[in-house]
């Protein structure tokens, strides 16, 4: 499952904090399901030339991107701006409610966990139509490339963006204090899922250099981590709701603005 395909509706601090400290982000509208489409078919195209399929296996596969997948992830894509717009709203009234967004996190969890079964259950489709030497190449190529990932680099830019946001939205120390306890508080939380989550790669890249992968296993990695997400994403609302609440009328604007929000 793709990173940035969690249940952290992150949208909460990033609201309160990170969308303060930077410029305006240009909107060139939603991609449209044709664009949605190509793009798919071309990274899965680039996928398939790197581990040489055959013609066959590029239609099999194909097939399969066009009927379990593409249309589950249409009908999710107006998820995005309702969620954004919950958050934003809740985060900027002055008295964030923290059951809608606690809901909020339940409601994407259930869906985006629904969402990982039904991909998973795709791969394992797609699995089959490989041979065992693109199944190895494949694991290999994925080792590589989170082998590669320095998460140092986030974490440097996190602090950045932190201190930035509390410079232009000119905290109080009592502001600063607040921010940076749940900073701290969550970058242990984030630390702790990312050493989960090489185990359950090392679980799942069993799975993918093996014959026949074990779908129940699959299915139960996929449930476990969308609870240690979803608690992840329940603090992180936490923290927003408490920081969201001590944010000055002045302080809401300029996040407004730099959002782009409306009232």
């Amino acid at each position: 499952m793709k990173r940035k395909l969690t249940f952290l509706t992150l949208i909460a601090l990033a609201v309160v904090l990170a969308a303060a400290c930077g410029r305006r982000h240009k909107h060139h509208g939603e991609l449209t399901d044709a664009q949605l489409e190509r793009r798919a078919h071309d990274k899965l195209d680039y996928g398939l030339d790197e581990i040489d399929a055959t013609d066959a296996q590029r239609a099999k596969i194909g097939g399969i991107l066009d009927k379990q997948v593409l249309p589950e992830l249409k009908a999710l894509r107006p998820l995005k701006k309702e969620t954004h717009d919950i958050a934003v709203r809740e985060l900027l009234s002055g008295k964030p409610d923290a059951g809608t967004l606690h809901k909020l996190v339940d409601d994407r969890a259930v869906t985006l966990t629904g969402l990982a079964h039904k991909l998973a259950d795709a791969a394992i489709d797609a699995h089959a139509v490989l041979t065992p030497a693109q199944r190895t190449d494949i694991a290999d190529r994925m080792q590589e490339r989170a082998a590669e990932h320095d998460d140092s680099d986030g974490e440097w830019m996190a602090n950045m963006m932190v201190e930035r946001a509390l410079d232009k939205l000119d905290a109080s120390n009592q502001q600063e204090e607040l921010v940076l306890d749940h900073k701290e508080r969550l970058t242990t939380e984030f630390k702790a899922l990312r050493t989960s989550g090489d185990r359950s790669r090392a679980t799942m890249d069993a799975e993918l250099r093996s014959k026949a992968p074990d779908a129940a296993v699959i299915h139960k990695l996929i449930d476990v981590r969308a609870g240690q997400y979803a608690g992840v994403a329940h603090k992180v609302v936490d923290g927003a709701v408490e920081i969201g609440a001590t944010l000055t009328p002045k302080q809401r604007e300029i996040i407004r603005e730099k959002i782009g929000a409306t009232k």
